[in-house]
């Protein structure tokens, strides 16, 4: 369905239709834990991000693409997670998660780290490498620090929470901060989460490159 959707042929654009009933496919993928075949994923995430590369593109189709290719990557790793029979992580267990360097999938529940003895960190291992094996979906985060670098953030609401990003890639789609305080080194970096705050709660899609 999703290589109907968003075709790897480099003839046409898919539409905005399309691209926000792949992404929408996927929303309900990854909420039923409903797996893919990771190498058929690569092609459309291809076409995605040729879309976001491009200067003559609707910002509105420019957008959703933004979301749809964060999407296919988290979707990817979540898949790849289950071929090595894994399963993702759905409960929140009271204390700071910890990544493993295989793939990792987290999701479909709720954190408030203001009730964690001992600090307020949700996701304690920052390898770059696990974190770009991880996708989040489906999360409110609560009173909790957290730094966005490398992994994918899709269907997330950070409510109260310190937000940092130190330059890696940043992969966000359908991502809400509400009354969040940011961290970040360096002009380029406090650029990117000014873009970010400047969306006052709306949800954001952003795909950055490492800077």
């Amino acid at each position: 369905m999703l290589n109907r959707l968003i075709s790897p042929d480099e003839t046409s654009w898919p539409s905005l239709a399309e691209v926000r009933q792949a992404s929408g496919i996927i929303d309900v993928a990854l909420k039923a834990g409903v797996s893919a075949n990771p190498k058929l994923l690569d092609p459309i995430e291809g076409k995605l991000k040729r879309m976001v590369s491009s200067k003559a593109i609707d910002p509105q189709l420019h957008n959703a693409a933004i979301g749809a290719a964060v999407r296919v990557a988290g979707y990817r790793n979540f898949s790849s997670l289950a071929l090595v029979g894994g399963a993702p992580i759905t409960v929140w267990l009271n204390r700071p998660l910890i990544l493993s360097p295989e793939f990792n999938a987290i999701g479909n529940f709720k954190v408030d780290c203001g009730s964690v003895p001992g600090g307020a960190v949700f996701l304690y291992d920052r390898d770059e490498e696990h974190a770009k094996k991880t996708v989040l979906f489906d999360l409110e985060i609560t009173r909790c620090s957290q730094g966005l670098d490398d992994f994918q953030w899709i269907n997330v609401i950070f409510r109260n929470a310190k937000v940092a990003y130190e330059g890696g890639p940043l992969n966000l789609a359908n991502v809400t901060f509400e009354n969040c305080e940011f961290i970040g080194r360096g002009l380029a970096n406090r650029k990117v989460l000014e873009q970010i705050s400047a969306k006052k709660g709306k949800p954001v899609n952003l795909l950055v490159p490492a800077t």
